[in-house]
């Protein structure tokens, strides 16, 4: 096997000027043998604490791309995005017009796979069971020469966010992390999605508090025991991340966290079997995460009309969030009217499933605030 490959020089990235080659690498070259660690698809695993930034492959897109390629159905035109944190462009021999792209050997200089992971899994696969077939098959390819982890999450993140569909929850996870170490990143995001870093983070400290913990499933993470992804409580912040002059959008982030845990509180002392049997009732699912973090900025800015302090207490969120709870009602699917926590059941039995949708979400937030708005009417004649 040939130790060095013939590439050309590409276009420098734009905003980081890291170098870029250009050429072709056979299926032998990048896979080697069954017992070579040539190349690396960098991962996100929570569990098993891979820092990466990869949707797990799909089992059944290899297997059907193999099955496509072996048929002689399938072509394979374009180029897979490779990078070789190991290198700079001046570790490439050079004649003036053409490189040399040293071939990986192992773990200390892998070939990293930023976009292309179902090619290069489907064509080893096929390799693996033909090798003389397959051993000379040509990969374009693009490599990045001398990035780092954070600039092939960047290029992950662009390929495919501005082209082919990415898992969202694997989405925040790549911006939160890219926001951490480089301000630039805010310029991918525009001014619509620059809620999305604080937003994920929250949901990840969230999901470390004794209320959710092992509730929210993270990006390929088993579905075991969790009732709602994380995507789903990052995206759900929005309404009130976005509301730059409000509230809660104001406090600083380790303030926030101590708001949304005494909200939550507050909410399971009003709904506590809804905690205890968590599966039976949508209000930890998605839908409950998106009703009450839509009233959250309402609910938050009562709390601090009665003073800062009152805005970590839980028990005045459960007095503010009470009769708009426990006075909600409707006819479930049955034809039978239900109210309180019961609305909230999860299948015929319940009244909130028909309010799945994000317009539903609203409207159902809206008429749980109508209601605690009745009350407070209500109080303050009393008052008078």
């Amino acid at each position: 096997m040939e130790k060095e490959i013939r590439v050309m020089d590409g276009q420098r990235l734009l905003r980081s000027s890291i170098p870029i080659v250009i050429g072709t690498i056979t299926v032998g070259q990048l896979v080697g043998k069954s017992s070579d660690e040539l190349y690396k698809v960098p991962k996100f695993s929570r569990e098993k604490n891979e820092d990466g930034y990869q949707r797990n492959p799909s089992d059944a897109r290899i297997k059907q791309l193999k099955g496509a390629l072996e048929a002689g159905s399938a072509d394979l035109p374009t180029a897979i995005l490779l990078n070789r944190r190991d290198l700079k462009i001046d570790d490439l021999h050079s004649n003036g017009e053409e490189r040399w792209l040293p071939v990986s050997t192992g773990q200390d200089d892998q070939f990293y796979i930023v976009d292309g992971q179902h090619r290069v899994l489907a064509l080893e696969k096929a390799y693996r069971e033909n090798p003389n077939e397959w051993r000379d098959y040509k990969i374009p390819f693009v490599c990045m020469i001398g990035a780092d982890k954070e600039q092939e999450m960047k290029q992950f993140y662009v390929i495919n966010t501005k082209s082919k569909k990415v898992e969202t929850g694997l989405a925040y996870k790549l911006l939160t992390k890219l926001a951490e170490k480089d301000a630039d990143t805010r310029d991918l995001l525009g001014l619509k999605d620059i809620w999305i870093p604080g937003g994920q983070t929250l949901a990840d400290k969230l999901g470390e508090t004794s209320i959710w913990k092992d509730l929210i499933r993270y990006p390929n993470d088993e579905k075991k025991n969790t009732v709602v992804k994380s995507n789903a409580v990052t995206a759900s912040l929005k309404f009130g991340l976005t509301l730059e002059a409000d509230v809660f959008a104001t406090l600083p982030e380790d303030k926030k966290l101590e708001v949304l845990v005494a909200y939550w509180q507050g909410i399971r002392k009003v709904y506590r079997k809804a905690f205890d049997e968590v599966k039976k009732y949508n209000v930890q699912h998605s839908l409950g995460v998106y009703v009450f973090h839509i009233l959250l900025p309402h609910i938050v800015r009562r709390v601090y009309v009665l003073g800062k302090d009152k805005m970590y207490d839980q028990d005045v969120y459960a007095e503010i969030l009470r009769p708009g709870l426990e006075e909600l009602e409707g006819y479930n699917q049955e034809g039978e009217q239900v109210g309180g926590l019961d609305c909230w059941r999860v299948g015929e039995k319940g009244v909130t499933g028909s309010y799945s949708s994000g317009a539903g979400h609203k409207r159902l937030a809206n008429e749980i605030l109508k209601l605690i708005q009745a009350e407070e009417t209500k109080q303050e004649a009393e008052r008078r």
